[in-house]
């Protein structure tokens, strides 16, 4: 179901092009079959959108920006904050990523956007992870939590910012504030980069779990979640504008593209309030020819 939501919305995608100037898949070239280094594959991906050490406020509209299509839905499965992958339509490339509206925490979903844009720029865009052994798959989620680590925290200047107070968990907070990521993943990368011991990260995990921050940290209630924007704010251009009323998008997504799918469903995969698409045709009443003989 999860991958068969991720064509549907890539057609999408496509269909509204018609209309509709979206932004093109944005990423410098890489060849994912060279040995790379993490860090410097996450520093060049920086320097390509011009983001230099500065912290990133909002991972998904970012992506976005950059040609990226994104949704997000309840997947309804614990295991899952984000699914996304590589599809082609006639000869156009997109990568598509579905976030999980499960776990509503903007903090949380900022690593998760991160680590699906990792999937894109690191690992085979034909892989089929059913096909490949746990270890193998272990190791392609290490290295895309890595990245996600090493392009939210940039080393130079989250390296100056960590050695300050670095065994100070109550600094973390001031951190989070600035960096837009959660107090763990910061822990995590501030050992990564050697500036805190392994005892010393033991100590900071402790204090994590003494104060109850496994699930919740500080911050977490007081950060709006940043939603995708783009092809939600498309659809309501076309309709509000009137180019096409939610019936004829149904129709001609039906027609043109081949996808026949509920209004629901289609609404769901947008972002849209329910029943947007509801046109006013379909709350006619139907008389039936016995209502007129009472």
């Amino acid at each position: 179901m999860q991958n068969d939501r991720v064509k549907y919305l890539t057609v999408i995608r496509h269909f509204m092009e018609e209309f509709i100037d979206f932004p093109e898949l944005n990423l410098p070239e890489f060849d994912y079959r060279i040995p790379y280094n993490i860090e410097e594959v996450a520093m060049k991906v920086r320097e390509h959108w011009g983001l230099g050490n500065e912290p990133i406020r909002n991972m998904v509209g970012l992506l976005e920006e950059n040609g990226f299509v994104v949704t997000s839905i309840n997947t309804r499965i614990n295991s899952i904050d984000a699914f996304g992958s590589n599809q082609i339509i006639g000869d156009k490339e997109y990568y598509t990523i579905v976030l999980g509206n499960d776990k509503r925490s903007f903090y949380r979903r900022q690593f998760t956007a991160a680590h699906e844009l990792a999937h894109k720029i690191l690992h085979d865009p034909e892989l089929n992870t059913d096909e490949i052994s746990k270890e193998e798959f272990k190791k392609i989620e290490e290295e895309a939590n890595e990245f996600a680590s090493a392009f939210l925290l940039p080393m130079d200047a989250f390296f100056k910012d960590v050695s300050l107070h670095p065994t100070d968990i109550n600094y973390y907070k001031h951190l989070k504030k600035k960096w837009c990521v959660s107090i763990s993943a910061m822990i995590v990368r501030a050992h990564r980069l050697g500036v805190i011991t392994p005892n010393q990260y033991q100590y900071l995990q402790r204090q994590i779990s003494r104060y109850n921050w496994r699930i919740n940290e500080p911050f977490d209630d007081t950060k709006n979640l940043e939603e995708p924007v783009a092809i939600r704010q498309a659809v309501e251009l076309l309709i509000e504008n009137e180019v096409l009323n939610g019936k004829e998008f149904l129709q001609k997504l039906s027609k043109d593209y081949e996808l026949s799918l509920l209004r629901e469903e289609v609404e769901l995969l947008l972002g849209l309030e329910e029943g947007y698409l509801k046109t006013e045709t379909e709350n006619v009443r139907i008389i039936s020819i016995e209502d007129l003989k009472k």
